[in-house]
């Protein structure tokens, strides 16, 4: 049961990561994108 406990806190962490990792990686592109977009103007 314990185990199980770990298991879940972890897998619960490792999801939070990936969602904080991916917002980061969109808003970096969402960056990039609009500084082409006004260069391009």
């Amino acid at each position: 049961m314990e185990v199980r406990s770990v298991e879940t806190i972890v897998l619960i962490a490792a999801v939070i990561l990936m969602t904080g990792i991916g917002m980061r990686l969109i808003h970096l592109l969402n960056a990039q994108h609009d500084a082409r977009i006004t260069a391009y103007r």
